[in-house]
């Protein structure tokens, strides 16, 4: 058996006016495959069931993951974002709309090779010799806002 050393910490703590935390955690050790999958969401809150669409999206990163093992490591990890995503826009009734974050690391370590898929602004970086490196950038969508200015009305750049 390879010498697997590593270290998971996590904690989240829940808006002080929220009901639930729309942060979510989930890693999983594929001790068969040596591969360890780190997956960190955070539902947005402006939609609705912030909450559970991360719960929903680690939860289900992990299940198509384990489901398309035929695929490359690369070809794996784009459909598992793929099928989450239509799995997550799938729901309807009152969490119909829901959104989250994903950052998802997959890590061979034997061959120490890692995979990161970021969407968002939820971040992953790396510490090494006491230097911390940020991997990932934040994605923002540019939306066009009409503002009122003593001027009259304008448009604005929001990301």
């Amino acid at each position: 058996m390879e010498n697997r050393n590593y270290q998971i910490i996590g904690e989240s703590l829940k808006y002080y006016s929220k009901e639930k935390n729309g942060d979510h955690f989930l890693f999983e050790d594929l001790c068969d495959e040596s591969i360890l999958i780190a997956i960190v969401a955070d539902g947005v809150s402006q939609q609705p069931c912030d909450w559970f669409a991360s719960q929903t999206c680690c939860q289900t990163i992990i299940a198509n993951f384990k489901n398309n093992r035929q695929l490359e490591y690369v070809e794996r990890i784009k459909e598992s974002v793929i099928q989450t995503n239509e799995a997550i826009n799938a729901i309807e009734d009152r969490c119909s709309r829901m959104s989250t974050t994903l950052t998802a690391l997959v890590w061979q370590y034997v061959s120490n090779k890692c995979f990161i898929v970021n969407i968002g602004d939820s971040r992953v970086y790396r510490i090494r010799d006491e230097y911390l490196q940020q991997l990932t950038k934040d994605d923002a969508i540019i939306r066009k806002r009409e503002v009122m200015t003593s001027a009259g009305r304008r448009l604005i750049d929001q990301s």
